[in-house]
């Protein structure tokens, strides 16, 4: 039996093997809704990764497709049954899109573009309440406590002792000049940011002033690529005044794959980026009063 520790790593692989297996029998999302005594909506919802079909439903499926294998059907039936289970995410639903937070945990890669602030995965809780403070008057203290909460608990996935996700993070040069909090909580934040990038598993790169415009330019995004090589991968794009957007078809994800393969030639190597950490610190430490 293959399970997860994370339900939408099950979800996903599921949706993956209903679109594989349906396209290779080649039948239409009626035609296989129907021989599984199943809506064709919620076919179509569960291929697009929206919904997990109960155990049964996915195994009547795989053998409407022709899979005879008893073991091959047992395990999706048993991937079924644990997509279907609720994260630990979704006591946070109130706060951000819990779609978000389970796929982040899934993600073996992580590629984040911040052209305004230190990615949140890399935010000290200085820095992060800083910034509650200035996007919402009088948020209680209770509320402040549970952002803070979520944030160090998807932390974790940079530091798990099994598989700990990749992070690939660019941020644009102005965000190491914009004073989030105070000074202090500046320098502090760019000794966090010199002490992560050491880690193996993250490499943070900052976009210089003179690397000029680029297609990406105003832009905040983050590419999350998981353990299936069939699997597209998504992408979550933050936007000011508007819906937050998740991108999940082949084609759209590769287009910001490519304008961040972009990006990662312009920006500065690891080495340099981590020199011009190092400028910006001394030169918070030199404003600080003694």
């Amino acid at each position: 039996m293959v399970t997860h520790a994370n339900p939408k790593v099950s979800q996903r692989a599921i949706a993956a093997a209903l679109r594989r297996y349906r396209r290779r029998a080649g039948v239409t999302l009626e035609e296989a809704a129907k021989a599984a005594d199943y809506d064709a909506g919620s076919l179509s919802r569960a291929e697009l990764c929206k919904v997990t079909p109960h155990p049964a439903i996915v195994r009547a499926l795989l053998e409407f497709y022709g899979e005879t294998d008893p073991a091959v059907l047992d395990n999706h039936a048993a991937l079924a049954k644990h997509g279907r289970k609720r994260g630990w995410w979704n006591q946070y639903s109130d706060l951000m899109p819990v779609a978000y937070i389970g796929l982040e945990g899934a993600a073996t890669k992580i590629c984040s573009l911040e052209n305004q602030l230190v990615p949140g995965l890399l935010q000290i809780d200085a820095y992060t309440r800083a910034l509650m403070a200035a996007e919402a008057e009088n948020t209680s203290e209770e509320e402040v406590e549970r952002r803070l909460k979520l944030r160090n608990e998807r932390k974790d996935i940079l530091v798990r002792e099994d598989n700990p996700c990749e992070l690939w993070a660019i941020v644009d040069e102005s965000v190491l000049h914009r004073p989030v909090g105070s000074r202090a909580v500046m320098a502090e934040q760019i000794e966090h940011l010199l002490t992560v990038s050491t880690l193996s598993n993250v490499t943070l790169q900052v976009l210089p002033f003179d690397a000029g415009a680029h297609g990406s330019l105003g832009s905040r995004f983050v590419i999350l690529q998981f353990a299936d090589p069939l699997d597209p991968g998504a992408v979550y794009v933050e936007q000011v005044h508007l819906r937050d957007e998740f991108v999940e078809k082949p084609e759209q994800v590769q287009v910001f794959v490519n304008a961040f393969g972009r990006l990662q030639a312009s920006a500065e190597t690891p080495t340099r980026s981590r020199a011009m950490l190092e400028k910006a610190k001394k030169a918070l430490g030199q404003e600080l009063p003694c």
